[in-house]
C-alpha cells in the first residue's frame, strides 16, 4: 500500500525534474538505436539484418526506468510524461497551468511566481497547487504507478 504523502513529494520531485526525465528518455532511445543499428562496435556480418523493423518493435516497448545525470533512477520516466502531460492538458485553460510552469518547470519560488502571475493571492495558490497535485495524483494512481514501489 502507497503512501500518499510520498506519493505527493513524488509528484512534486518527478514535475520538478520532468524535463531531466524527457532528456534522459531521449537519450536512452538514441542508446538503443546506435545498438539496434549495430553501432556499437559489432562486426558488420553480425549487425541485424533489418534494423528498423528492430528499431521499430523496441520502440514500442516501455523504458522500465532512466538515471538523471545526479544519478537519481526514476522508474517508469515514460509513464511520469504521461501525469505530467494529462496534467497539463487538464488545466490547459487556468491558472494552475501557469503554476504547473512556474513552480515545476522553472523552479521559482512561490513569491516569485505569485509576482509573476499576477492577480493570485496565496490562499488561491496553494489551493490551485493542491488540485494540481491531486490531479496528477488520481492519474498516477490510475496508471499503477505506484504499485509494488519499493520504499
Amino acid at each position: 500500500m502507497s503512501n500518499t504523502k510520498d506519493n505527493v513529494k513524488q509528484i512534486k520531485a518527478t514535475f520538478s525534474r520532468i524535463r531531466e526525465i524527457e532528456k534522459a528518455i531521449y537519450l536512452e532511445r538514441e542508446e538503443q538505436a546506435k545498438e539496434h543499428y549495430g553501432l556499437t562496435g559489432a562486426p558488420r556480418s553480425q549487425r541485424l539484418k533489418d534494423p528498423t523493423g528492430q528499431r521499430a518493435i523496441k520502440r514500442m516497448e516501455p523504458i522500465l526506468g532512466v538515471y538523471l545525470n545526479d544519478g537519481t533512477y526514476v522508474e517508469k520516466p515514460e509513464e511520469w510524461i504521461t501525469v505530467y502531460q494529462e496534467t497539463c492538458n487538464f488545466f490547459e485553460y487556468s491558472e494552475a497551468k501557469q503554476i504547473i510552469q512556474k513552480r515545476f518547470i522553472e523552479r521559482k519560488s512561490i513569491e516569485r511566481t505569485l509576482l509573476d502571475i499576477g492577480c493570485l493571492s496565496r490562499k488561491t495558490f496553494f489551493t490551485l497547487q493542491d488540485q494540481i497535485i491531486y490531479f496528477a495524483l488520481g492519474v498516477a494512481e490510475g496508471m499503477g504507478i505506484f504499485r509494488n514501489q519499493t520504499v
